[in-house]
């Protein structure tokens, strides 16, 4: 365990929960990161987005405040939905993130949506660590192209809605 900063604690780390994020770094050279045996795949559930259709995904629960996010999967993943075939559907290679919002009803926005929304339910800026710098991308009305990278960390910032809870749909 290393940290430059003494504020920072690093620890040995014996186990991992499924939808938490972890920081990790590794030394360069040949160092091999594995799962241990038994370990097994996160199941998908079938989730419902804003026009009504179903599709495969990931349930991540939202706290208020930052949550770290990234994907483990092996393609990346649109941080919003974009009909980039133009045949005025969202086809299931198309499909971006989306956040659902539970409180009386429950209410699911594309990730785009979410951000630009009155009042807003998520910060439209996207940090990430680039291994230097931690740099940040803006998703808002006019943004389209975000996407999240394989194995790649990204820390976002849910506005504080009195008692709803938000949930991240990741498609798969």
């Amino acid at each position: 365990p290393y940290s430059v900063n003494p504020a920072y604690t690093c620890t040995k780390l014996i186990s991992i929960k499924e939808a938490f994020g972890y920081f990790l770094w590794s030394p360069p050279g040949n160092t091999i990161l594995d799962v241990p045996v038994g370990s097994a795949q996160a199941r998908t559930q079938t989730c419902i987005d804003n026009l009504g259709n179903t599709f495969s995904c990931y349930v991540l629960l939202l706290q208020k405040g930052w949550n770290m996010i990234g994907s483990s999967f092996d393609k990346e993943i649109n941080f919003t939905s974009v009909d980039i075939n133009g045949n005025g559907s969202i086809d299931n290679a198309e499909r971006g993130i989306y956040v659902r919002r539970t409180s009386n009803k429950v209410d699911v926005n594309t990730f785009q949506d979410a951000v630009t929304a009155t009042p807003h339910w998520i910060d439209g800026s996207i940090y990430t660590f680039n291994g230097v710098n931690y740099t940040y991308e803006v998703c808002d009305k006019n943004e389209s192209s975000l996407v999240m990278q394989p194995w790649k960390a990204y820390w976002i910032r849910l506005e504080p809605q009195g008692g709803a809870t938000f949930e991240l749909l990741v498609p798969w």
